[in-house]
């Protein structure tokens, strides 16, 4: 958490820019799912496992790529602990770091 508070609190300079960035991570094998307003894929989590997500549109802001937007909670050392909007529910996962995407809201 102090890497957190350090990467948006106590930078003066370009601080505005990292506040304006939001996280993502891919999906492989990103496709539509059995109802119309699915998709499927999966990422890889901090042990390189697949995890495998089911989500909906309506309930998830992702590109056509399989890039989907994340909750960062936590981040320690290499790892960060995301939360993703599977199906009807939040689902938490951990990831590697350098797995992360950071675009322009």
């Amino acid at each position: 958490m102090k890497f957190i508070n350090w990467l948006f609190n106590d930078l003066s300079e370009g601080q505005d820019i990292l506040q304006n960035k939001t996280p993502h991570i891919q999906l492989y094998d990103f496709k539509e799912g059995l109802f119309p307003n699915e998709k499927i894929g999966y990422y890889l989590d901090s042990d390189g496992q697949k995890k495998y997500i089911e989500i909906q549109r309506c309930n998830s802001n992702f590109t056509q790529e399989g890039l989907l937007e994340v909750k960062v909670c936590e981040i320690e050392g290499d790892k960060a602990l995301i939360q993703v909007c599977n199906e009807w529910k939040i689902d938490n996962g951990i990831i590697k770091t350098s797995d992360l995407k950071y675009f322009s809201k």
